[in-house]
Formats: C-alpha cells, structure tokens, sequence
C-alpha cells in the first residue's frame, strides 16, 4: 500500500459522509477535516498530511500559498507525489515508510504499535488492569499509516534504551485548523525558504528520507545529513520498527476501524536504536521553550539551559500554553524561543476563520496516560509591532485569568474532611475538567477582547478591561456552582458547600481597595 497514491484517507464530506480518498486528491475533495475512528488518527493523519504537502509542495511565498488555496496546480502536485512515492510504501522489498531500513528482532503482538497497549512487562505480570489484550490484535493496510507516524513522531520514552520523538515524549503539537482539510494543510505551510533555512539540513537530499538513505538506526557514530536527508525535522525516525503482512484468510476485521481488508497486520518488529539525530534540530509543529536542566560538569551537578518543546499540560491546555503558541508570549515558568511557526504568515483574516489545534500523548515517564486533543481560537498580529501590543495587554488579562483560575482550582479540589478522613468536593465532573472548561472560556473572552487592538497604537481602555474581568468572573461563579452537587438531605455536608460557594464568591469578586490611606480613612 502506498500512503501517496492510494485511496486510505477517511474524509468528512460536506454531505456528512465519509470516504476513502488518496493523500493527492485532498485538494479537490472538498472535505471538511479527517475522520478516522480513532480520534489520536485523526490529528495524526492530519499531521501527517500537513507534513507530505510541505515536503512535497511547499509554497514559495505567502501569495502562492493564498494561490494554492483557491487554485492548486493538479498536474504539479501529481507529478511530486508520483517522483516520490516509491519512498512511501507500507510493505515490500524497498524501503518502507518510516520503518528501519535494517532487518530487526524484537517481535511484538500488533497492540503494541498503539500507546494504550499494555507492553510485555505487563501482560508478564498480569497487571494490565481494565485492559482487554484482545480489544486489538489486527490491524488493516489503512490504519498502518497513522499507527507508524503516531510511533515516531511522538514517541514517547517507552522504556531504557528508546528514544523519543523530535519533540520530546509528551510534546504539544499544534495545528492551525481551518473550516476545510486543504485550508488547513495550506494555513500551516511554510514558505519555501523559511522551511529550508530554519528546518532542512544542509546538504541532505531532497528526495531522501532517514528510511530510504540505508540509515544504519544501530551504529552509535555520528550521523549528518546525507543520512538523513532535508526533511529529518519532519521524518526522523526515532524507534526502529518493522510491520508484519500477513493474509486475513478468516476475514478478521480491523480492531481500531472495524473495516476487514485482504491482509493484515498481526505482529511487528520493534528495537532500540542507537541513531540520534543532529544537535538544533527542531520540528516545526509547536512552540520550543527554554528550560532549567540538571547536567553534571566535572562531576559537579549543575543547571543549564535546555532547549525544549512545549509540553502536553499535566493541569490541561492552560492560558500560558495558548499564548506561547500564538504570540510567543513568555510565560512566569519558562522563557519562549519561538511560537508555532505557522502563525507567522497567518494574516488577521485566516485568523478570524480559523482555530488552534493542539493534540499529543501525555506519557509519565514510559507509561502512556492520556490522549490530549482541543481547539481554541487563534490570536494573529498584523506586523511586529502589533504582535508587541498583543503580548502587552494579553499580559495583564491572563493574570487576571490566571488569578481567578487558581481560586477554583483550589476550591474545586479542597479537602472538606479532615486528614484522616478525607472528603473532596462532589462535582458533576473533575476538577480538571472544571479548570479546562473555565480556561476555554477564558481564552474566548481574551480572544475577544484583543480584537479591539488593532495594531495602530491603540490599547484597551479601563471599560474595556473591567468589561472582561466582569465577564470572566460570572463565568467563573456560574461554572463552579453548577458542577457543586449539593444533597440538601445531608445538612453538614450541604452547609460546607454553601460555605465553600459563598467563599469562592467573595474571592473571585475582590473588593475594591482604597487608594490612599486617607481614602481609607474617609471610607
């Protein structure tokens, strides 16, 4: 199966169908957005595709990316995807889509090409808990694409001796997400030459890929670009993986689509590679960050700066995340290098029309915990000076945001027993939902309110900033008390959950200070 030329892509329609669709005819599809069964493969197929056109077709300026919105070049892209679609196929003999160019052992059942997938310690000792080792153990041609760019795009530590993805293991990738599929693939190209000068190797190929240049993934030599090819930032491979065709005489169907298909994949190969790509190498698809590392120098533990990609949030997609991403604003915990590239050649109204994906694994340590996967609205500035005033009065709303969602996370998450016997607050959902729904709204409300800055000196006023803290704090009270569960029937439970709303109230609603001591005085 190749993932250029054949039909695999599961496309929502503007009918509300769904159709399987080659990687080459997206742009004349007319389809909303990917829709796959599993929700992780629709962001990766997504990714996936964003990641194909901008090897294949990246576009020299932002007009010819405007231009290969409303009118792509059909014969251009089917001659590019044709020259290089030997480098994409699942199986056979040559090389195979992102898998080691080397023979490997390490067998694994399919199960483990997915991240929820208990490993083989666990079924050992029998401790994969609530986890049906059956619930996958095929896997059809079409799902292998994005199981195999899920694996080495966002590996995660996966044990001693594996490495992880580009990005890190728990990196928060982000898309611009547009109303249809080709809008979103062309709103997140970058231009030819930024994508060469910040992202391609010198002196890699451009028609090599790490599984196509007889990549040796064991040798612990230095590896350069002419192992690697230009695209490494975008194709490196960082497990060493090998999927396993067999027939499906008894018509088993797909465990993570449904569909049933000639072949199958039951077993794969997978082992720890050695291969580690070069230093500075960036992926462009989320925002890198400065961090404090503990590294020992002449035996001697000391703290250096550290290069590293936004994570996915413990605590969820919180304001600091957003705008690190849209305006590469710094954040209290950690200085920005760069937002989501992307966003740089997004004009005001892409922008109005868009929204932000993030999405990715959440791992602790080697164990995978969750998929995280939302959408908010985009902020976009006109020019550098725009984008200053943007990082100026987005400043002063998220610490106003910031201030009233640490009230309720701590109200939502106060122990109301004692230590012995603790007692948390009954809600309709969890803390963490809570704090995620109120940081959406907040994002809306800030979204918002910096449309009023527009670029020509302007600032918001004290109306304008009062108007949003007005907004902000009712949505605040009003989300808390409706996830509070109050049983009437218990008389001192019910009182401490009047108690705790009312607190929570008066906290969020600040009184006004006097300015003076002799405003105090007066009052």
């Amino acid at each position: 199966m190749n993932v250029l030329l054949d039909p695999w892509v599961p496309l929502l329609l503007p009918d509300g169908t769904v159709a399987k669709q080659r990687m080459v005819d997206i742009p004349t599809s007319g389809a909303l957005r990917v829709e796959h069964a599993r929700a992780d493969y629709s962001a990766l197929i997504t990714e996936l595709a964003v990641c194909v056109y901008q090897t294949l077709a990246a576009p020299h300026d932002r007009i010819a990316r405007r231009a290969l919105v409303r009118a792509p070049d059909l014969a251009l892209l089917d001659k590019a995807f044709r020259t290089a679609a030997p480098a994409f196929e699942i199986f056979g003999d040559g090389a195979r889509f992102l898998q080691s160019p080397e023979a490997i052992g390490g067998e694994i059942p399919v199960r483990g090409l997915v991240p929820e997938g208990p490993g083989a310690n666990a079924v050992a000792k029998n401790t994969d808990l609530f986890v049906h080792r059956s619930a996958l153990d095929s896997m059809c041609p079409h799902c292998a694409p994005a199981a195999l760019f899920g694996n080495q795009a966002h590996a995660g530590q996966g044990g001693s001796g594996y490495k992880v993805a580009l990005r890190g293991g728990s990196a928060l990738a982000a898309l611009i997400e547009a109303p249809t599929l080709w809008e979103t693939i062309c709103l997140n190209l970058l231009d030819r030459d930024t994508y060469t000068d910040r992202y391609c190797l010198e002196g890699g190929a451009e028609e090599d890929f790490p599984w196509t240049t007889g990549l040796k993934v064991f040798s612990k030599e230095a590896i350069g670009p002419r192992e690697l090819g230009a695209h490494a930032a975008l194709w490196w491979m960082p497990r060493a993986l090998r999927l396993h065709e067999s027939a499906n005489a008894d018509g088993t169907s797909c465990s993570t689509c449904g569909e049933v298909h000639p072949t199958h994949i039951r077993t794969a190969s997978r082992d720890k590679t050695a291969a580690r790509p070069p230093e500075g190498l960036r992926h462009p698809h989320t925002a890198w960050c400065m961090l404090k590392n503990e590294k020992e120098i002449d035996g001697v533990k000391t703290k250096v700066d550290v290069e590293a990609a936004v994570m996915v949030p413990s605590e969820g997609y919180m304001l600091g995340d957003w705008l690190a991403l849209t305006l590469g604003a710094q954040t209290p915990t950690r200085r920005i290098l760069a937002g989501l590239p992307a966003m740089a050649h997004l004009s005001r109204a892409e922008a109005a029309r868009a929204t932000l994906r993030v999405f990715g694994p959440r791992y602790a340590t080697a164990t995978f915990l969750t998929w995280f996967d939302e959408a908010g609205p985009l902020l976009a500035a006109a020019d550098a000076e725009h984008l200053r005033q943007l990082r100026a009065e987005a400043e002063k709303l998220v610490a106003e945001a910031q201030r009233v969602l640490v009230i309720v996370r701590t109200a939502a998450r106060k122990n109301l027993g004692s230590k012995k016997r603790p007692l948390a607050v009954p809600l309709s959902s969890s803390p963490g939902q809570l704090e995620s729904e109120l940081a959406g709204r907040a994002r809306s409300l800030i979204s918002r309110a910096l449309a009023k800055v527009d670029g020509a000196g302007g600032s918001l006023t004290q109306d304008d900033y009062e108007q949003f803290c007005s907004q902000l704090r009712k949505a605040a009270v009003s989300l808390f008390n409706r996830a509070l569960v109050i049983d009437f029937a218990n008389e001192t439970l019910s009182h401490k959950l009047v108690l705790l709303s009312a607190k929570t109230y008066s906290l969020i609603y600040p009184k006004a200070k006097p300015a003076s001591n002799q405003d105090a005085i007066a009052a």
